[in-house]
């Protein structure tokens, strides 16, 4: 096994093993603003603000299909660390 292949077995080890860290969402004032725009959008701002159009909320065929794209918007958050 090479070097770069050991660390990285080490690395996802190390990573795996880690629970997730999801305190720096502790805290906010989630809020999720519908704007009136025919563009089908979403965007995911700092401290926890999710904007969305209209277009998006009747494009979508279900409650399910917006609460994805939302669910999508939330793990960016979290990733990024924006909060």
């Amino acid at each position: 096994m090479s070097s770069a292949s050991s660390e990285y077995s080490v690395w996802l080890h190390l990573t795996r093993s880690l629970p997730p860290s999801m305190s720096h969402l502790d805290g906010l004032n989630w809020e999720v603003l519908v704007v009136n725009k025919p563009n089908i959008t979403t965007h995911c701002y700092p401290a926890g603000k999710i904007v969305t159009t209209t277009a998006s909320v009747y494009h979508y065929p279900g409650d399910a299909h917006l609460a994805t794209v939302l669910a999508h918007e939330l793990v960016t958050l979290s990733i990024l660390r924006y909060c």
